[in-house]
């Protein structure tokens, strides 16, 4: 099978050519790009959020693999997730004709909240891991004694709301700013946009840690939290350490989900140009 080369006119035609499937190819090879090359700020954004002491760093070989800890299942449920997040987009945008802002808006909170209980799942074991620095098996056995099923999805609430307004940063959020700034701030469209995924991602990853932060305190093995209802722990937040509280840990996921959307965005464009035939419409 032959893979569509540079000779197309766009990435953005090719992008929009792909079939069901590829669209889930696509976002899910997009997603591992961006693993690669964020998943150490999501173990400095766990270990701020859970107000959890680092632990100490030996040497580069262990601080690397502090950092990468817990990739694997993180993109376990981040890959189907971003799959998940693609193919409601293309599928949800059909339902719009006209698609006006409103209707990016609302396609892409939608889109992204369908792949949450995937995140939900493999962030609770990721966020384990990161912590008591055991394995993956050891991690996951030890959530699912402690509350079965049910324990695996602890969290699924605000890990829904925040993959939506992730996905706003990713999908909708970025094209209405960019046909609001309509080339009078940048020309070059390449440049264009990794600006706007940059600001839109930095944006949705801030606005979003809220969401993120009362996920980290329901599925992270310290403190008193892990007994708590979602309801209880924002309760404690609100009383024991203010509403500024709530962005704890907001410079690095806004620096993590911008450097994110700009990687997702790129490959989201890029990839199309090397998957096979077979992927597209034809």
């Amino acid at each position: 099978m032959s893979s569509i080369t540079n000779s197309e006119p766009s990435v953005m035609v090719e992008r929009h050519r792909l079939n069901k499937v590829g669209h889930v190819a696509n976002g899910a090879s997009a997603c591992l790009v961006m693993l690669l090359t964020t998943q150490p700020m999501y173990t400095v954004k766990t270990f701020l959020m859970a107000r959890t002491r680092f632990p100490p760093i030996g040497n580069v070989s262990h601080l690397l693999q502090l950092g990468y800890k817990g990739i694997g299942v993180n993109y376990m449920g981040s890959g189907p997730a971003e799959a998940a997040a693609f193919f409601g987009e293309h599928s949800f945008s059909k339902l719009f004709k006209e698609k006006s802002n409103t209707e990016r808006v609302v396609v892409s909170l939608a889109s992204g909240m369908v792949g949450s209980p995937f995140n939900t799942v493999a962030e609770g074991i990721m966020t384990r891991q990161q912590i008591t620095r055991e394995s993956l098996w050891q991690a996951t056995r030890a959530i699912y004694n402690r509350g079965a099923v049910l324990g695996l999805l602890r969290g699924g609430v605000p890990t829904a709301f925040r993959d939506g307004v992730f996905n706003w940063g990713l999908f909708g959020g970025n094209r209405v700013l960019r046909d609001q700034i309509n080339g009078r701030l940048v020309k070059k469209d390449a440049v264009k946009e990794v600006y706007l995924s940059a600001f839109t991602g930095a944006l949705a990853g801030y606005l979003s840690t809220p969401f993120d932060l009362v996920r980290t305190r329901m599925q992270a093995p310290v403190g008193e939290s892990r007994q708590k209802s979602m309801v209880e722990i924002i309760r404690g937040i609100l009383q024991n350490e203010g509403v500024r509280s709530f962005f704890r840990g907001g410079g690095v996921r806004a620096v993590l989900i911008g450097s994110a959307v700009v990687v997702l965005t790129a490959a989201k464009n890029e990839i199309p140009r090397y998957l096979p035939e077979s992927l597209y419409r034809s």
